[in-house]
């Protein structure tokens, strides 16, 4: 692949994430320098990606497949919150600096992960 190919396959790689619905009405020209270094990645099924307490990506966006979310109850029984498809997020809690839950990937999911400090520097564009 030339480094043209590759610039290219990163552009439209953001240009997903800019057309969730989180960044619906946003200005492009203000978002796309941050965006362009929150690339899409394709999640397997039966994957993890937010845990309780962690410090990990605070807010998730589903490009395409599904999560879910739940909490455990204390006998280890999971108590589901909610199933995510495309146009959803997942970590609110997380992004506010709380607790949060388990979010598992139940097909292959493209997701677009962002950090506490990717997220201020976007509220504050």
């Amino acid at each position: 692949m030339s480094a043209t190919q590759s610039r290219d396959a990163k552009e439209s790689r953001w240009r997903t994430v800019l057309e969730h619905p989180f960044f619906r009405g946003g200005r492009e020209e203000r978002v796309a320098p941050i965006l362009s270094t929150a690339l899409p990645r394709m999640v397997p099924a039966g994957t993890l990606i937010n845990l309780p307490g962690s410090n990990g990506p605070a807010l998730h966006l589903v490009l395409s497949g599904l999560l879910r979310s739940y909490l455990l109850s204390s006998e280890g029984r999971e108590l589901l919150l909610e199933i995510i498809g495309p146009g959803g997020m997942d970590g609110f809690l997380t992004a506010a600096g709380l607790p949060g839950h388990f979010t598992e990937t139940v097909h292959d999911s493209l997701v677009a992960s962002f950090s506490r400090d990717m997220l201020k520097r976007l509220i504050e564009t």
